[in-house]
């Protein structure tokens, strides 16, 4: 699904994806996976930000502290900080220069931002579809 580019010009292959995951399924790691894959050289684009957006700020952290968590892992730490420069608010990726970050839904703070993607976890307890127009 993800990484995925037309042959003849090189563009992406989706510019939605829509995943509905049930309670209990790891919907959380399957973003953390994502928000991993499309941080990396496999994506293919630099500068390609990542913000991970949900109603409270605790649900936002959630898959972002994941990916952190996976950095700060004593067996592949070295390895990390020479690919990652991360701390409790952003991680970035050296190489393609691309950031993760997490944010609540308040469709006031989020206009004028360039993300190449916008995961929007719980969508369901979302108030009004602003945010996501």
């Amino acid at each position: 699904m993800l990484c995925t580019f037309y042959k003849k010009d090189g563009l992406p292959r989706f510019n939605t994806l829509f995943c509905l995951v049930g309670r209990g399924s790891g919907k959380n790691a399957l973003i953390s996976f994502f928000a991993f894959c499309l941080l990396s050289p496999v994506n293919g684009i630099k500068n390609y930000n990542i913000d991970i957006v949900a109603n409270s700020e605790e649900q936002a952290k959630t898959s972002f502290f994941d990916v952190y968590n996976v950095l700060t892992e004593p067996k592949v730490k070295d390895k990390m900080k020479k690919n990652f420069k991360y701390n409790k608010e952003e991680i970035r990726n050296l190489k393609t220069n691309s950031i993760l970050k997490y944010k609540t839904s308040n469709a006031k703070s989020q206009d004028g931002l360039r993300p190449g993607a916008v995961i929007f976890d719980e969508v369901h307890q979302y108030e009004n579809w602003k945010l996501i127009d």
